[in-house]
């Protein structure tokens, strides 16, 4: 079995273990991914002796950009569009203020032209399509002062997923090459996470947050239909946000919130033989350095329990 394949269940390993940990520390003080900043009234006995959690589902969409620039040739591609998400997260809270946060999401963009260009001249056309998800998990610690601030610092492990569509090609390389079809294209990226949550009261019911959270890219590789798979070499992950969070039941919250996610990834290169009509010819395939960039909106519902 290939690293790639092996590395999701070290990672679902490591995050489990950090949920236990937070389990047997068992009760409850502060933190929360749309920030819980007090135990709702007729919980504090609950809460004191177990702990709590909390259910969030969020939804959001907005704009998508990706890039690719190769290092030879002065290749670039470039392509963007619009995108929706849904996402859903729990977090266990100890009394010690140990947190578990454990979430995922999905989202799509809709289908649009990518082009390609070499020295500033455009060589290819083609749709693409590109959907993504991620799973992340992180471990950490809230404090809090009541009605002033409320901060939780988080450590953890994420995969993202992102996963392309190229059709309908065009163009001088496409002439070249001949008819591609569909040609499909997967990458795979873990990264350790540093990330922190912060809120403050404007009033009894509403909280201006800030979140954020960079992630330091230790594997990464893109599975092409046509080149095979390719390893790259790190890169760097963020994502932040900022909000108001309204509390308009006991146990239920509201959040807004404007997000911006980057995935800055290297690429890399390997030799491979090319079998031709002349024989075997060593030859070198390249994963492109590349940047997906999405800007958006979300709206969040958190139920505590």
């Amino acid at each position: 079995m290939s690293a790639g394949l092996r590395l999701p269940g070290f990672v679902i390993a490591l995050l489990l273990g950090g949920a236990a940990w937070a389990f047997a520390d068992d009760a409850v003080t502060a933190g929360d991914p749309v920030a819980m900043s007090d135990v709702p009234p007729g919980h504090e006995a609950v809460s004191a002796s177990k702990g709590r959690s909390s259910l969030v589902v969020w939804a959001g969409g907005g704009s998508a950009e990706y890039e690719e620039t190769a290092s030879t040739g002065s290749i670039r591609s470039d392509w963007d569009g619009s995108y929706g998400e849904f996402g859903a997260g729990w977090l266990y809270e100890s009394k010690k203020g140990i947190l578990a946060v454990v979430d995922f999401a999905f989202w799509g963009a809709a289908e649009d032209t990518e082009t390609w260009r070499v020295d500033g001249q455009v060589v290819q056309n083609n749709d693409l399509e590109v959907n993504g998800y991620r799973f992340e998990g992180l471990v950490g610690k809230g404090w809090e002062k009541p009605d002033r601030y409320e901060v939780n610092g988080f450590v953890g492990l994420g995969i993202n997923g992102v996963d392309f569509d190229r059709t309908n090609f065009s163009g001088p390389i496409v002439e070249t090459l001949g008819n591609l079809g569909s040609v499909g294209e997967e990458y795979t990226v873990a990264s350790f996470l540093v990330a922190g949550h912060g809120s403050v009261p404007i009033s009894d019911a509403w909280d201006f947050i800030a979140r954020g959270k960079v992630g330091l890219v230790f594997f990464n590789e893109a599975d092409n239909d046509v080149f095979g798979v390719i390893e790259g070499s790190g890169g760097i992950t963020f994502r932040g946000s900022l909000g108001v969070n309204w509390k308009f039941r006991d146990a239920q919250r509201l959040g807004l919130f404007l997000v911006y996610e980057l995935q800055d990834l290297d690429g890399d290169q390997e030799q491979r033989t090319f079998i031709t009509e002349e024989g075997p010819v060593p030859g070198v395939v390249e994963w492109p350095d590349n940047e997906l960039i999405r800007f958006g909106a979300e709206v969040a519902w958190a139920l505590e329990f």
